[in-house]
């Protein structure tokens, strides 16, 4: 696959991205038109702690994970020891290879229209379909002014946690800041899109987010120690273990 086609790929989707040489043929539709998934539903401050279930529990040989993706039917998880991207098989069955993705220093990620987007820790973001040995990467045209930890999707949007964990972000695919919502509580880690709904870990807890960037519910489990990531395989919600270099996923 060649530059042009992955182009062709996110521009179906989102309308507009500009990247560096290219620019998408349609220029009339701006990507702030495009509606969030997220749903509008009522914080409480009063909400009560929940415990989740663990639904199973893997293995993984990622040694300083910080942030994870589904992506292609996989887990991937980025590692800052070696700064590789670990693959773990569908269904979670342990970690099957590791990925040097062209020794981009990966900051988080996240699925985008069927490409993986990357922030680097250059602040750009990079786009690359990891199912095609032939595809190669490609860089947006404009830098994020913010560096991330974690970062999902909804179908539209870009959702990013901010390094010190305490500003959520929304953006545009091309990078581009649309607003920005300060998270009353502790530090997070990670974040992704579930259902409706935003979800970010943040050491042995897991928080439910609606679209104004307020806590819906919040969720614990005995088993959790240090929660570095978390994604949504459309039905479950994967979370990667840092203190105990263990994979949970869970149901919400």
């Amino acid at each position: 696959m060649n530059i042009k086609v992955m182009v062709r790929m996110i521009c179906a989707a989102v309308v507009l991205i500009s990247f560096s040489g290219w620019q998408c043929a349609s220029e009339e539709r701006s990507l702030l038109d495009a509606p969030s998934g997220l749903e509008d539903g009522p914080a409480d401050s009063g909400i009560e702690i929940q415990k989740v279930e663990i639904s199973a529990q893997v293995n993984c040989d990622a040694v300083e994970p910080h942030d994870m993706a589904y992506y292609g039917g996989s887990l991937y998880i980025a590692d800052s020891h070696d700064q590789m991207i670990y693959l773990v098989a569908s269904g979670g069955d342990n970690v099957t290879s590791n990925i040097d993705v062209s020794g981009i220093n990966v900051s988080c990620m996240a699925e985008v229209n069927g490409v993986l987007c990357l922030q680097s820790d250059d602040y750009y973001l990079y786009y690359i379909d990891l199912t095609d040995e032939g595809s190669q990467m490609i860089k947006s045209e404009y830098r994020l002014i913010v560096s991330l930890a974690g970062m999902g999707y909804d179908g539209s949007k870009l959702w990013g946690v901010s390094a010190g964990g305490d500003t959520l972000y929304s953006l545009n695919v091309s990078g581009l800041q649309e607003s920005s919502f300060v998270f009353e509580g502790e530090r997070l880690n990670d974040i992704t899109y579930h259902q409706g709904y935003l979800y970010a870990c943040s050491g042995d807890r897991l928080y439910k987010i609606n679209s104004s960037g307020e806590k819906m519910a919040v969720y614990i489990n005995n088993s959790f120690t240090d929660i570095a990531g978390i994604a949504s395989d459309g039905i479950m919600l994967w979370l990667i273990d840092k203190g105990k270099g263990l994979l949970y996923s869970v149901s919400l």
